[in-house]
């Protein structure tokens, strides 16, 4: 039995995509039991369906957010990881499989739902800057690139101010000139960014 200070248990498992075979918790998540909240700040690599939730966890944050279209386990999550520890059982006991027609494909609910995350946690995000900004370049890059240039060049500025970097300031210029620029640039910009700071939105999400 896991002490009362635990209010999750879940498992590793295998993420399939496009004949692709990936496991998840992945070695970019550093902290995986225990207190994981700042971990999770960073983006989500848990699945409902291979999670424990201690019912009492429900009683004290709530259910999932309504107004959200996706991102709704990671979000829950975040909000459970305030308050209880998470242990991780390191095995793949689940495969999860992505399809085209599910509701992980629709980019505009994804956009959506990261900015609602985003608002709704911003007071906890603002303790970490670093990965603030990188939730808002992962926003302006897929706005950017679904032809959402002004929502695109607000994040990159609010992504900017709370970490300046080159590959954002690139990211900036290059948004200024449009969509096709933007784009022509943009694995540019990706390999910059990801050498500065990065978002895991998409890790279990896309």
């Amino acid at each position: 039995t896991a002490p009362l200070t635990v209010g999750v248990v879940y498992t590793g498992f295998w993420r399939i995509e496009g004949g692709q075979k990936k496991y998840i918790p992945g070695p970019s998540q550093k902290v995986r039991d225990g207190n994981i909240h700042q971990e999770l700040l960073k983006g989500n690599f848990i699945t409902t369906q291979a999670a424990i939730v201690r019912k009492e966890c429900f009683n004290k944050t709530g259910y999932f957010d309504e107004q959200l279209s996706r991102l709704q386990d990671w979000e829950l999550f975040i909000r459970i990881s305030k308050h209880y520890n998470f242990v991780l059982i390191d095995e793949p006991l689940v495969v999860s499989y992505f399809t085209p027609e599910s509701i992980s494909s629709k980019e505009d609910n994804l956009i959506r739902a990261c900015e609602i995350i985003l608002d709704k946690h911003h007071d906890e995000l603002m303790k970490y800057k670093t990965i603030l900004s990188a939730h808002q370049y992962f926003i302006a890059d897929r706005s950017l690139k679904t032809g959402k240039r002004q929502k695109g060049i607000t994040f990159l500025w609010e992504a900017f101010k709370n970490n300046p970097r080159a590959g954002l300031l690139l990211a900036i210029v290059a948004a200024l000139f449009g969509k096709y620029i933007y784009k022509k640039y943009s694995t540019l910009v990706q390999k910059l960014i990801s050498g500065e700071s990065s978002s895991r939105l998409t890790g279990v999400h896309s």
